[in-house]
């Protein structure tokens, strides 16, 4: 497992919040949060449009985008929390982003997962730098997915929903311990 962690905070949960995780667990599983955004990006386009005009350099709108997404974050860590056990959420100072990157293998294109670490603290530029990298780096054998893994979420279907639910079942008991 990859402990790579900055600084944090284990913030205890009030009666009320963990209240509203019992009553969630009762009406809906999944706890997803699905949100409609519309943004005005005429300035940022515009901008990089001059820039690649003025040096030939396309900037990143991807990185433009993660760079604007680390500060509204950092504004408000407590978006970027996660639940530790079922009475405690863990706040992390670093804001890291991941993102799917785009690389070439031979004549075509495959995605890969990146994070981008403490994206909070860096420069728009320094994260257009970072995506550019891992798009020039080959892209790794079976996209950097593990072949076992690769395997479980290939089977047929009532198999591959066992294994995801196993494989949850191992994220929250890691997720319950990892952290002091």
């Amino acid at each position: 497992m990859n402990r790579i962690t900055g600084a944090y905070r284990v913030i205890d949960l009030t009666p009320g919040r963990r209240v509203w995780l019992n009553t969630l667990d009762l009406s809906w599983q999944p706890h997803a949060i699905y949100g409609l955004l519309e943004v005005d990006v005429t300035i940022a386009r515009q901008f990089i449009a001059e820039h690649k005009a003025r040096t030939g350099e396309a900037l990143s709108f991807t990185g433009y985008l993660t760079f604007c997404l680390a500060r509204a974050v950092d504004e408000d860590k407590a978006v970027h929390a996660c639940l530790k056990g079922r009475k405690q959420i863990v706040v992390f100072d670093d804001v890291d982003v991941a993102l799917m990157v785009e690389g070439k293998v031979g004549e075509k294109r495959a995605l890969m997962g990146h994070i981008i670490r403490g994206a909070n603290r860096k420069t728009y530029r320094q994260i257009h730098d970072e995506i550019r990298a891992v798009q020039s780096t080959p892209v790794p054998p079976g996209r950097g997915i593990p072949g076992w893994f690769r395997s479980a979420m290939l089977l047929p279907w009532p198999l591959s929903r066992l294994v995801k639910a196993l494989l949850g079942m191992v994220v929250r008991l890691i997720r319950l311990f990892s952290y002091p």
